[in-house]
């Protein structure tokens, strides 16, 4: 069966709005460490660097569904749950973990209006704001927040020197798609300093007893990503492991290839895998590999780790669509070398390699969510 090929919509942005983060580069971008009481002791962390740059983010699943008379598209989308950690020179941190959130646009909406010059007081654009969540930001409130709302539902988010830590959990949730559930789930999210020239990011996601519809059954999803930086080379790093797949009852595996019927080791005949075909068909789903993505540009590196998308048009739904993506972890690092230190970039840098087969992008912030993906094969 030949593989289906598409672009997939681009991953959230990493970037929260109205935090201290807004239109920031990579390690090019920011400067600010200088040559002054910061450089005192020469082993402190950051100490060797004149600028960074770092971003994590992982969920749980991501999700939209969307309606043909909606008043904008998609109707409704979310990450349950989400983390996410960013830290720049100063430093400035930002950590957020939430069990339920709707994007940025929606979950800051009451700060999205003061930015536009919305005529609202400041507490009432920041009680529109979702509640939800366990969010610190440098120089503003408590250094750590934590939320237990509810039994099974826990969020986190530190700020610690030069450490940034973020973690959502939460036992189980249903919906929005019918007959669709997802059971233990939790994000982590860091970005640190971890020497004098040497920088972290790390996320991972972990989603247990995955149904959708019916149809696709997954007993767990891991996704991490790693991101690292000493001012002239950046690593990336980075895995999604799926197991306990089945399709219509069918055993299936997920690789970077696709999604295939029966055990890696004894594939299942054409009958079956027509079977599972069909099954899909028939509940008007289309099963998407994403595959992972390395930008990678001298000391400047994201890595997107792979994911599962399922895009699902039930039938009789008077048009609705939905559509789940599971995995995809993030993490992204970017230094620059102090003044005087006598290093620069690699020489390589502009070049991305090796890259995962289908990218199509190099350099920081290219094509991200935009490879290639491959669909259901026998």
């Amino acid at each position: 069966m030949s593989a289906l090929r598409f672009s997939p919509r681009r991953r959230r942005a990493l970037v929260a709005t109205g935090s201290l983060f807004l239109g920031v580069g990579i390690s090019g971008a920011v400067l600010g460490l200088g040559a002054g009481p910061a450089r005192a002791d020469a082993a402190a962390p950051g100490s060797g660097l004149g600028g960074f740059s770092l971003m994590a983010s992982a969920d749980g699943a991501q999700f939209t569904q969307d309606s043909p008379t909606a008043q904008s598209h998609p109707q409704l989308e979310g990450e349950v749950p989400l983390s996410e950690a960013m830290l720049q020179p100063g430093p400035q941190g930002y950590g957020l973990a939430t069990v339920a959130w709707p994007g940025s646009l929606v979950g800051n909406g009451g700060s999205t209006l003061g930015l536009l010059g919305a005529p609202i007081p400041p507490s009432l654009g920041s009680s529109l704001n979702d509640p939800v969540r366990a969010e610190v930001r440098s120089g503003t409130g408590p250094a750590s927040v934590t939320d237990d709302p509810g039994p099974g539902v826990s969020m986190a988010a530190s700020i610690q020197g030069v450490t940034v830590t973020s973690r959502a959990a939460m036992a189980g949730s249903t919906g929005p798609a019918p007959g669709s559930s997802l059971g233990s789930t939790e994000a982590t999210s860091a970005a640190r300093l971890t020497g004098a020239s040497t920088v972290e990011a790390q996320s991972s996601g972990r989603v247990q007893d995955i149904d959708i519809g019916g149809v696709i059954r997954i007993s767990s999803v891991v996704s991490s990503a790693d991101a690292r930086s000493d001012g002239s080379t950046g690593h990336g790093s980075g895995a999604t492991t799926f197991s306990g797949v089945t399709v219509a009852g069918f055993p299936a595996t997920v690789d970077q290839s696709g999604l295939h019927v029966g055990p890696a080791s004894t594939p299942l005949g054409a009958t079956v895998s027509q079977a599972a075909d069909q099954a899909l068909a028939a509940a008007g789903m289309k099963v998407f590999v994403v595959q992972p993505q390395l930008q990678l540009q001298g000391a400047d590196v994201t890595y997107t780790a792979e994911s599962l998308l399922v895009y699902w048009a039930p039938p009789n739904s008077q048009g609705n669509t939905f559509t789940v993506s599971i995995g995809g972890a993030t993490a992204s690092a970017g230094a620059s070398p102090g003044f005087g230190s006598g290093t620069g970039p690699s020489a390589t840098t502009g070049a991305a390699g090796p890259a995962p087969s289908g990218t199509g992008a190099t350099g920081p912030g290219a094509g991200l969510g935009a490879g290639s993906a491959s669909g259901l094969s026998s």
